[in-house]
């Protein structure tokens, strides 16, 4: 952000993840760089509709974006992929931002692999991360210690949320699979960081990849909310592995959302349409009611809706689009009310952060995190595992196997007086510099 730039008193803003334009481009011809290089932060207030700020560079997926306490934001960073050589190079980095600082990252951190979710505990005192490999991580936000590292599922995980008061931890990945984890035991020492968890309850309702999560508030018959590619929502009760409530509806959902009351539900659609459903009481009453959504409540999108938010007062909502649009929109009159175009490409994610009284004055309030440092990478490095000198094991395989291959062809490319060919060493040299 830039200096002297901050949110007045009273202000809610709106945080965009946008993907850049070199997304959406499908001119890209061989030795371009990468896809995602012109994607940022872009920084809106509801109010007014002004810009605040740009924010590079990030280049977060659907469920990449988190508020971590009054001040900071996190982004997941996806590899990004190079043409010509079919591959992902770079990327897997978790970005963040101070509101305070300038517009570039005040730090990236790198997981054990790319995320795909990311999410902070209501608290801020914990964060959550599901990775490519179907893998779960949580992380001490004070301190950056990854505190816990476990296998969840069969494939990617594409969403985590915390619920109730962040006890709490839901997951959902492409293996079509919504599971609950306990966290109760997440800072104790005694217990192993990596190991073999046991979640809380699994939910296999789903057919096609898990998209979006949603938690609610109260005690164990909280309700959690999972939209999928098989275009259905359903209601899940932390006190039942029974699914309460299945909304079909007629495309595939990339986003989900339930006002602060818990009263209805916004799907976000691949056909660029927000689908409102009421929550009935059926849906607490533990039988499961099958229900059809055919008439979309909110159209003003040419592509997927990526995200939806709503306002700390619960009356605005924000649905962010692949078309590169977000809309706030008033739920009552279901009109809407004001259309962001950043103008730079596909919004993947969106958040709305509430009025921060510490960003007109230019301070630190006392629930920021004045320093957050970055995420470690490796588990036990704070528990004794290492000593001082030591770090965490890595791997040298690449490194012998491109040894082997020099020594191969420095054989099979030796002259007859034993003298090699300069341009045969200058190709071989440029290629492992390249793919180390």
């Amino acid at each position: 952000m830039r200096a002297g730039v901050f949110f007045g008193p009273g202000d809610d803003v709106l945080v965009l993840s946008c993907a850049g334009e070199a997304d959406g481009r499908k001119d890209v011809g061989e030795g371009s760089t990468s896809v995602g290089t012109d994607g940022c932060l872009c920084a809106f207030k509801l109010g007014g509709g002004s810009a605040l700020a740009t924010l590079t560079p990030c280049h977060a997926p659907p469920g990449g974006l988190a508020l971590l306490g009054d001040d900071h934001v996190l982004a997941a960073q996806l590899p990004r992929i190079k043409r010509d050589r079919g591959g992902a190079v770079g990327g897997g980095s978790v970005h963040c931002w101070a509101w305070q600082q300038n517009v570039l990252p005040r730090h990236r951190s790198f997981p054990p692999e790319a995320v795909n979710a990311l999410a902070a505990s209501p608290s801020g005192a914990l964060i959550a991360a599901g990775g490519s490999s179907g893998r779960l991580y949580l992380w001490d936000a004070s301190s950056g210690e990854l505190l816990r590292t476990w296998n969840a599922h069969y494939k990617a995980v594409d969403c985590v949320a915390f619920v109730a008061d962040g006890s709490v931890l839901a997951s959902g990945g492409r293996d079509a699979l919504t599971q609950a984890w306990a966290l109760s035991d997440a800072s104790e020492r005694s217990s192993p960081a990596s190991h073999t968890r046991q979640p809380l309850r699994v939910w296999s309702g789903h057919t096609l990849a898990v998209t979006a999560l949603w938690g609610g508030a109260g005690g164990q018959t909280l309700l959690v909310a999972s939209a999928s590619l098989d275009r259905s929502v359903r209601l899940w009760s932390l006190a039942a592995d029974e699914c309460l409530k299945a909304l079909s509806f007629p495309c595939a959902l990339h986003s989900l959302v339930v006002d602060p009351g818990e009263c209805l539900l916004y799907a976000g659609g691949a056909d660029g349409k927000v689908y409102e459903v009421p929550l009935a009481a059926s849906a607490r009453g533990g039988t499961t009611v099958d229900e059809h959504v055919h008439e979309a409540a909110l159209v003003g999108h040419s592509a997927a809706v990526s995200a939806v938010a709503f306002t700390p007062d619960g009356v605005g909502l924000v649905t962010a689009s692949l078309d590169g649009t977000a809309i706030l929109w008033n739920v009552l009159s279901r009109q809407a009310v004001r259309t962001f175009s950043p103008q730079r490409g596909p919004i993947a994610a969106a958040q709305v952060i509430p009025p921060l009284s510490c960003l007109s004055r230019g301070s630190v309030s006392a629930n920021s995190q004045a320093a957050v440092p970055p995420l470690e990478k490796y588990t036990g490095v704070r528990r004794g595992a290492y000593s001082q000198w030591e770090t965490a094991p890595i791997k040298l395989r690449r490194l012998a196997e491109t040894v082997e291959k020099h020594a191969g062809a420095y054989a099979t490319s030796s002259n007859g007086d034993g003298s090699r060919d300069s341009h045969t060493d200058r190709e071989g040299a440029s290629r492992d510099s390249e793919g180390i």
